[in-house]
């Protein structure tokens, strides 16, 4: 169950799950946190959140991808060719949390 606080001028979202570790955000948006909670209970309910520490790479989680979920896929020759592309240039190097404020 997500509980959302507000401190000062933003706002704070807790999420504790049973099996799951805490889950602690910061948003200067209500609304943005609530969407952001409501996914991310939604991901738990399904077995689909997985953790990633602000120390992973892009890299390493393309390798994990590829360990972990590329060999279910039909299109897995296809998809190590792209994998292959984007560890062949710098994006590898980024952290996850870098990454992601890049794509947004």
């Amino acid at each position: 169950m997500a509980t959302i606080r507000k401190r000062g001028s933003r706002y704070n979202v807790q999420i504790r799950k049973e099996g799951y570790p805490s889950v602690t955000k910061t948003f200067t948006h209500r609304s943005v946190a609530k969407k952001w909670a409501s996914s991310i209970e939604a991901d738990m309910e399904r077995h689909l959140y997985i953790e990633v520490p602000d120390q992973t790479t892009v890299g390493e989680l393309l390798k994990r991808y590829q360990r972990q979920i590329s060999p279910s896929h039909k299109g897995q020759q296809v998809e190590a060719v792209r994998r292959q592309n984007l560890l062949d240039t710098k994006w590898p190097e980024l952290r996850e949390t870098l990454a992601h404020q890049v794509v947004l």
